[in-house]
């Protein structure tokens, strides 16, 4: 029966969902490069790669969108990403 519900509300509703990976996490993008998170937090500092911040201090919650890193990368340092190979 909750299946049904949940149907009916997703055919019903005009709002796209996001997909699973429009925001990854800080060890998602360690992995996707070959770092290790350490790496990533350091970018993260020197502005290499770019992220959201959100919320204060040490419990805040970084995510990142890929696209928007692959993008940065490739403009400012002219090095592309392993999803793009065939």
């Amino acid at each position: 029966m909750k299946r049904s519900i949940v149907r009916e509300r997703q055919e019903t509703s005009n709002v796209q969902p996001v997909p699973a990976d429009y925001f990854i996490s800080k060890a998602d993008v360690a992995a996707r490069l070959g770092k290790t998170a350490r790496t990533v937090e350091l970018w993260m500092q020197r502005g290499i790669i770019p992220y959201i911040k959100i919320g204060r201090g040490r419990r805040a919650t970084v995510l990142f969108k890929w696209v928007d890193i692959e993008a940065h990368l490739k403009i400012n340092y002219g090095v592309g990403c392993n999803s793009e190979q065939s």
